[in-house]
């Protein structure tokens, strides 16, 4: 051993009862991290097959089967051309192998695009259900707190807007699962509980053309007429 490493300058070795001595005298957590992959990896391997190979023992922790038996292959026969790199045929098999094992890969790596494509689509779908929401939007609760319309609950009264809306011609009704926008409104849909929910906002262009109408007009208020018989019994 010393002829072999004789010219390095500084070399530490220690043989395998100081390897043992060590690990189980020390009580750290990386001695104890060792302790096991010694005791559950190294020692078995050692025991079945007389060495412990690193690589091969990552190749093991590959996931995809063919992948898996394919790298195997390919670190079996580079072995074999190390060896004895005068060795034609394991030459060919190793390069035959390396393709095979790049081809497996790339065809895996295909069939992860294609789902990652899967996804956006996916995603897209849901995007179309969404607008993007312009700085100074207002909803109808928010509205009317502008103009101080309150209900009988004292609540933003949220119909208040949508009746301004349909007054000056810009009122949409939210319909379908697609997002919508103009110059007036914006209708934004979003799941909750597995349920689709429409959210109504309305522009800045929107909110002066509101003012100027009730600025221009002054604002009627009336209550809702009440039912007390029939099919219409309660307020509407």
């Amino acid at each position: 051993m010393y002829e072999q490493y004789k010219s390095v300058p500084k070399l530490d070795i220690v043989y395998e009862e100081g390897i043992y001595g060590v690990m189980y005298a020390s009580n750290s957590g990386h001695a104890n991290e060792f302790k096991k992959f010694m005791r559950r990896e190294v020692n078995p391997s050692i025991r079945e097959n007389g060495n412990f190979d690193m690589i091969y023992f990552q190749i093991e922790s590959i996931a995809d089967e063919k992948e898996r038996d394919l790298s195997k292959k390919v670190h079996t026969l580079y072995n074999l051309n190390e060896i004895d790199p005068s060795d034609k045929m394991a030459l060919i098999m190793l390069k035959d192998a390396e393709r095979e094992l790049q081809s497996s890969i790339n065809t895996r790596d295909i069939v992860k695009v294609r789902n990652e494509i899967s996804e956006l689509k996916d995603f897209k779908d849901a995007v179309i259900k969404s607008t993007v929401l312009r700085e100074g939007e207002l909803s109808p609760s928010a509205i009317s707190k502008k103009f101080n319309i309150y209900s009988i609950n004292n609540i933003p009264h949220i119909l208040f807007a949508d009746s301004l809306a349909r007054e000056l011609g810009f009122y949409i009704k939210p319909e379908g699962n697609s997002g919508y926008q103009d110059e007036f409104v914006s209708v934004h849909y979003s799941d909750r509980a597995g349920e689709t929910i429409a959210t109504v906002k309305y522009s800045e262009f929107a909110f002066e053309k509101m003012k100027n109408h009730i600025e221009n007009n002054g604002l009627i208020l009336q209550e809702h007429p009440i039912f007390y018989k029939g099919r219409k019994e309660g307020a509407i």
